[in-house]
């Protein structure tokens, strides 16, 4: 990627003047410059937020005009009907962090729909199956069938867990086909849509009075986090790390690649020159070029190229594995990590958070608050240095850490399911009333 994003959507641009029929693959590539946008450390919240108002009101004008009616019953206290749309129901970490919600919705209260735009059949869809009231296949049906569709179902509530993410379908959000419209999960930023009437978030990652003005939905604030986290596999800890060298340190990296931007190599390059004997472990590169690249990027900040070791994707228990055999996680910046967070501390690995400037640069700091591990949040880019050296020196501190990590996530509202059921359903609940309050003339 040679990140020459305003050239980019120039050329999307004036693709769309010269074919006008391109609409919707362009707004495919707007949605992955959002994204990608997201991944970088040289662009203020201000402008990435102007940019997604900009893509949200480009998709809402080719969807057409939103509803403004729907035929939903304004009972505050009726059982309700709950739409989830995602393109990712598949080994996927949003798959992961839904998992319990439907397993332990409250039926007698919520009915569940879920329309997958995932495509091909999979393990994980097939799991989902029986856990819903129905499923439905959205997957190469047009926008406009596809919102007729849930108008049709009654859905109450319509959850999106994409975002600008692949395979969304902002564009029957943009439609407004149910009273009450969702995001939640798989973007953590706003979608820009004016048609989308809340962001599930938590008070950690949006304090109130911070973020407002970066969406273009109310923010939905959950009462004690918006995680809830279990692990793909409930692997043993590792008691020692490399124990066939174990004098060696050892950094890694599990998140995806693409995360790991400019600004975050500065960082983590800072931090190796203060340990000259430190090496570092980065996963999930399969392409050659990528992984020469990330070497190159490094060596380029004065690391020597014996101390990086890159790896491609590895299967589930040899990932687990992976980051058991390291000292330290470095998290990412500005977009940190989610699920990698937790998988390393569920390793009983350490990970310093930096406390950024956005939602989705607290991600890393909300969960550790929830651990109540202030010892290991940074509040500045300096002391993100130092904390890791100090952790990386003091081996007594991180053995602590490895024995007790796993217990804190366990007994913390992380993995806290049933609450976190009851305060996502009761957050449900409370938009629901909203809703029927300014619709009271209609009962």
């Amino acid at each position: 990627m040679a990140g020459d994003y305003a050239g980019a959507r120039e050329c999307l641009q004036e693709a769309l003047r010269q074919q006008p029929d391109m609409v919707g693959k362009v707004l495919d590539a707007e949605s992955y410059l959002l994204f990608s946008s997201g991944l970088r450390g040289d662009v203020d919240p201000e402008a990435l937020a102007r940019e997604h108002f900009r893509v949200g009101a480009a998709i809402a004008q080719a969807a057409g005009p939103p509803f403004t009616t729907w035929s939903n019953r304004p009972d505050p206290e009726r059982k309700l009907r709950i739409g989830y749309v995602s393109g990712d129901f598949a080994p996927h970490p949003v798959a992961l962090f839904l998992c319990p919600m439907l397993q332990h919705s409250d039926r007698a209260r919520f009915e569940v729909y879920c329309y997958s735009n995932t495509g091909a059949e999979n393990p994980i869809a097939a799991s989902f199956q029986p856990l819903v009231t129905c499923w439905r296949e959205i997957s190469g049906v047009d926008d406009r069938t596809v919102a007729e569709g849930i108008r049709a179902d009654a859905i109450d509530i319509l959850v999106d867990l994409n975002g600008h993410t692949e395979r969304n379908r902002l564009g029957v959000f943009a439609r407004h086909p149910a009273p009450v419209q969702v995001t939640w999960l798989g973007y953590l930023n706003t979608t820009g849509l004016r048609a989308m009437d809340y962001r599930i978030c938590d008070w950690r990652t949006d304090p109130d009075g911070v973020t407002e003005a970066l969406h273009s939905e109310r923010l939905y604030r959950m009462p004690h986090t918006q995680w809830c986290y279990t692990p793909w596999n409930k692997v043993p800890l590792v008691p020692q790390p490399h124990p066939e060298e174990p004098d060696a340190l050892i950094f890694g990296s599990f998140n995806l690649h693409i995360k790991i931007s400019d600004v975050c190599l500065d960082l983590w390059s800072r931090v190796f020159h203060r340990l000259p004997d430190a090496r570092i472990v980065v996963l999930d590169i399969d392409d050659p070029h990528a992984r020469r690249s990330m070497i190159e990027r490094l060596v380029k900040r004065g690391v020597d190229a014996s101390r990086i070791d890159v790896r491609g994707r590895e299967t589930i228990p040899a990932y687990y594995a992976a980051i058991g055999n390291v000292d330290l996680a470095l998290d990412t910046i500005p977009h940190n990590g989610g699920t990698t967070t937790f998988d390393a501390l569920w390793m009983g690995v350490p990970v310093v958070a930096l406390h950024g400037d956005r939602g989705i640069s607290r991600s890393s700091y909300s969960i550790l608050q929830s651990l109540s591990l202030p010892e290991l949040i940074a509040r500045s880019p300096d002391e993100y240095v130092e904390l890791n050296v100090r952790l990386a020196q003091d081996r007594k501190w991180r053995n602590a850490l490895r024995s007790t990590l796993r217990d804190r996530l366990t007994s913390s509202p992380l993995m806290d399911v049933p609450r976190f059921v009851a305060d996502l359903e009761a957050g449900y609940r409370q938009m629901w009333r909203t809703w029927c309050a300014s619709h009271a003339s209609e009962l």
